[in-house]
C-alpha cells in the first residue's frame, strides 16, 4: 500500500549465491530475491546495489548472476555498484562488533570498477552503473 508513495527505492543484494549469502550477512537471500522479484515487477523506480567487497562480493561471477536476474526481472533494471569504503571498519567497534574482513582491504580501482559495470551490462543489467 506504500509503493504508490515512494518515489525511489534502494535495495542491497550483496550475493547471488544463497550459500555465499549466507556465509557473508548470517541470512538466506531467498526473501531478499523474492521481494525484488515483486518490486521489479511493478512501475516503482528501483536501485538494487552491491557493495563491491574484495575478495567477497566483488567477484565478476557474483555480479554477472546478479545483473541476469535483474534482467530477468525487468529489462531496465537500475543496477548501482557501491565501491568498497574503507571507512566501514572503523564503525564496528563503536557497536561492539568485530570487522570480519579485516582492515587490509581497499577500494577497487576506477578500472576495476569499469570492469564490474561492464561485466554486469554484458549479463543483463544494460543500466548498471557506479560513481567514484
Amino acid at each position: 500500500p506504500l509503493l504508490p508513495h515512494v518515489d525511489q527505492l534502494f535495495c542491497d543484494l550483496k550475493h547471488i549465491q544463497d550459500a555465499q549469502h549466507r556465509r557473508l550477512t548470517g541470512v538466506s537471500n531467498a526473501r531478499i530475491l523474492e521481494n525484488l522479484r515483486r518490486l521489479l515487477a511493478t512501475d516503482a523506480r528501483v536501485t538494487v546495489r552491491t557493495p563491491m567487497i574484495p575478495g567477497a562480493t566483488a567477484l565478476a561471477e557474483n555480479v554477472a548472476g546478479i545483473a541476469r536476474f535483474l534482467g530477468g526481472c525487468r529489462a531496465d533494471a537500475s543496477y548501482e555498484l557501491l565501491n568498497y569504503n574503507p571507512l566501514a571498519p572503523a564503525k564496528y567497534p563503536m557497536l561492539g562488533m568485530r570487522y570480519l574482513p579485516g582492515d587490509e582491504l581497499a577500494p577497487l580501482s576506477a578500472e576495476q570498477m569499469d570492469a564490474m559495470a561492464a561485466v554486469a551490462r554484458e549479463n543483463g543489467a544494460p543500466g548498471a552503473f557506479w560513481e567514484a
